[in-house]
């Protein structure tokens, strides 16, 4: 297969073997279902227009969903669709104004670049709204080790075994990998 993979229909994805498995691409919905219902799910909205299919896709499932974006946008017309989803706002720098947004589509958190949790007030500042903060990109355990212990609610680590090292800071509510 070459080219690029918005172009693909379904069925060339679905034949496209995984790492020299027997498994090919999985649908959103195929995906979905492969995770445990006791796991959260994050869906990170690149795009607009997905809001829709998206909370269509979990509901259908028993996992809580979290949908996440860096583009305000997307992030309010998921809160327009659902007044019950779980939101999180991703952003990495203008925090006032970018918190502010959070607060206004009352997003249960915000998903920060670990330096700014490290190098700002935004752990602070944030919880006094009753808006949780999640670090991210967190790549090591010293990373986690030091958030964790700057008080963020949790980490979103790039790596397995990496936000055991957050706890160790901190009782953190949720760690992903």
């Amino acid at each position: 297969m070459s080219g690029r993979i918005a172009d693909c229909s379904v069925e060339t994805l679905a034949s496209v073997r995984v790492a020299g498995s027997e498994y090919g691409i999985p649908t959103f919905e195929e995906a979905l279902a492969a995770i445990p219902s006791h796991i959260t799910v994050e869906v990170d909205l690149k795009e607009p227009g997905l809001v829709n299919d998206v909370l269509d896709a979990t509901d259908a499932v028993e996992n809580d969903a979290v949908l996440t974006s860096f583009y305000s946008d997307t992030l309010w017309e998921a809160r327009s669709a659902s007044d019950e989803v779980e939101l999180a706002y991703n952003f990495d720098v203008r925090l006032d104004r970018n918190l502010h947004t959070a607060e206004l589509i009352d997003c249960a958190r915000v998903n920060v670049h670990w330096a700014l949790c490290l190098g700002t007030d935004i752990v602070e500042r944030a919880a006094e709204q009753g808006i949780d903060v999640y670090a991210r990109p967190v790549k090591s355990r010293a990373v986690a080790a030091a958030v964790g212990a700057a008080g963020v609610d949790g980490v979103l680590a790039t790596r397995p075994g990496t936000e055991t090292w957050a706890v160790r800071g901190r009782k953190l509510r949720d760690a992903f990998v």
